[in-house]
């Protein structure tokens, strides 16, 4: 039984560290998405100018 308990919260710890990375790549993968559809967007002041 003991060995049993053991399996379910080794398994849970190596789920959570998974979803954890997964979550820290997909963060960094859309910073990085929303850092260049900023530096390409015009910005209203410039727009406006025109």
């Amino acid at each position: 039984m003991k060995q049993r308990i053991a399996t379910y919260f080794i398994k849970g710890a190596l789920q959570g560290i998974m979803a954890f990375l997964s979550a820290l790549i997909g963060q960094g993968f859309l910073n990085v998405i929303m850092m260049n559809s900023k530096r390409h967007k015009p910005s209203l002041l410039k727009t406006a100018a025109l």
